[in-house]
C-alpha cells in the first residue's frame, strides 16, 4: 500500500473520530477521560500524527457508540464506490488486520477478562 493511501486512511480514521466526538458534544479532555488515555493522545489521532493501538480503537469505537469498522468508512456509501476502491479497501483491511490482529487478540482477551472479573 502506498503511503498515499496509508494516509487517506488515517485521515479518515482521524476526520470520523472527530466527528463523532464533536456531534456529542465532547471536548478532546471528555473523551480521552472516557478512553482512559491522554488528551496529547486524542489529539495526535484526531490530527492523523498516531495510530491508535487495537486496543484503544476498540475503547474509542465504544465510547462513541460505533463498531470499530465504521471509524474507517468513508461519508460514502460501498456501494456508491468504484469497484476499484472496493477492492483497495479489502486490501486495506486484510493489510490492517495482518498486522495488528495479534494486539486485537490480546486486547479482547483482557477485556474479556476484565468483564468477567467485575461480574462476580
Amino acid at each position: 500500500m502506498e503511503n498515499m493511501e496509508k494516509s487517506s486512511i488515517k485521515n479518515t480514521l482521524s476526520h470520523n473520530i472527530r466527528l463523532l466526538r464533536t456531534k456529542r458534544g465532547w471536548s478532546q479532555a471528555q473523551l480521552a477521560e472516557k478512553v482512559g488515555t491522554s488528551v496529547n493522545h486524542i489529539s495526535r489521532i484526531e490530527t492523523s500524527k498516531k495510530w491508535p493501538f487495537p486496543d484503544t480503537l476498540q475503547h474509542l469505537a465504544d465510547s462513541l457508540g460505533v463498531d470499530v469498522y465504521k471509524l474507517f468508512m468513508n461519508e460514502t456509501p460501498i456501494s456508491d464506490k468504484p469497484v476499484d476502491s472496493i477492492n483497495q479497501y479489502k486490501e486495506d483491511v486484510k493489510m490492517l488486520y495482518a498486522k495488528y490482529s495479534k494486539r486485537f487478540e490480546r486486547a479482547l482477551s483482557k477485556l474479556t477478562a476484565k468483564q468477567a472479573t467485575s461480574n462476580d
